[in-house]
């Protein structure tokens, strides 16, 4: 039986389509100011991954699965090239994706993520998704029971753009918890390292993070010789949000090259 088509908006009715992967817990959703900032001069597709947002839930979370699911949206959608915005996970999901389908890309923007694998346990995120949600009266309660778990207010609130309410009234989380937490390494096998794009990409570095390291500068270089990293000085992991300003205008220059 074949797979459900991911989850997807879409903003915009002209231009080069653009597809925007989340990361890890968000959603398309999380990049819907991005998305109408862009749509006067593009076509943009904010996506949600599997187990996340309104896409399907499925017991296999993997960036291959999720590259595989970004090939039957496009051949749903008719599109034969594109540009990739992808952060974290996203990111991660749109450099194989480009890796080794390079003909259907045309420009790819990795937000804060390099081209290796990732082993972070996310202790203190799932514990928190692990919450009963449903005896809570409202999402400041939510909040409160959630700081106990973790303090920092922005991870917090990260995680609370998952919180639905049922027509029954109750809270409930809408990511599929139990398949991300199976997921033996959320970041997959290693890319295949005999695969090279030379077109140019870029990377957004956000420095006060240490998901692209100095030690990856060169393995970014290996598979994508032209890259340009740009680094953001002030912006946390969620460097759309934190230096949308930036953010844009750097998208906007580059997007302009393509």
């Amino acid at each position: 039986m074949s797979l459900p088509i991911l989850h997807f908006d879409k903003y915009g009715d002209t231009g080069l389509p653009i597809l925007i992967l989340h990361g890890l817990f968000g959603s398309g959703r999380n990049w819907t100011s991005i998305a109408k900032a862009l749509s006067s001069s593009y076509q943009i597709f904010t996506v949600d991954a599997r187990n996340h947002g309104r896409s399907f839930h499925h017991p296999e979370h993997s960036i291959s699965a999720m590259t595989q699911d970004l090939v039957r949206l496009l051949e749903f959608l008719k599109i034969n090239q594109c540009v990739l915005i992808g952060h974290s996970m996203g990111g991660l999901t749109s450099m194989r994706f480009t890796l080794l389908y390079p003909e259907k890309v045309l420009g790819l923007v990795v937000v804060d993520i390099a081209p290796r694998p990732y082993f972070i346990s996310y202790e203190a995120e799932f514990s928190a998704l692990s919450v009963d949600l449903s005896p809570y009266h409202s999402r400041k309660e939510i909040d409160m029971a959630l700081s106990q778990i973790i303090p920092r207010s922005d991870i917090r609130q990260f995680l609370q753009t998952n919180i639905e309410r049922g027509e029954d009234g109750h809270f409930y989380w809408r990511l599929n918890v139990e398949a991300l937490k199976k997921a033996p390494n959320r970041a997959d096998p290693e890319l295949p390292t005999h695969l090279v794009v030379t077109k140019k990409v870029v990377f957004f570095r956000s420095l006060h993070e240490d998901f692209i390291t100095e030690k990856d500068i060169p393995l970014i270089y290996h598979f994508f010789p032209r890259a340009e990293i740009i680094d953001f000085h002030e912006g946390n992991h969620w460097l759309h949000i934190t230096e949308q300003e930036k953010f844009l205008q750097e998208t906007r220059r580059y997007l302009l090259q393509i």
